[in-house]
């Protein structure tokens, strides 16, 4: 495959470089396509799983609201308003 069409972020260049003189002995080219696209994937499931999450979080607070909050001040608004 010819390296040059591919993104610069889809490679990484590796050179090996000659301690006495500084020149470029080798140059290794990785292609990191399939990290890129792997860690799509986990990150939209993840995103997912945190939504999953949240959403259960945020449906047993409303319960315990309603349970600890909303049931008794209504509870005590009822036995106010029948006293009057």
């Amino acid at each position: 495959m010819d390296y040059t069409k591919l993104r610069d972020d889809e490679v990484n260049l590796f050179p090996f470089v000659d301690i006495r003189d500084g020149s470029t002995v080798a140059l290794a080219i990785v292609d990191v396509r399939k990290d890129y696209s792997l860690n799509a994937i986990l990150s939209i499931i993840r995103t997912i799983f945190v939504s999953i999450v949240l959403g259960a979080g945020a449906m047993v607070f409303s319960k315990d609201v309603e349970d600890f909050i909303v049931s008794p001040i209504e509870k005590m608004l009822e036995k106010v308003f029948i006293k009057l």
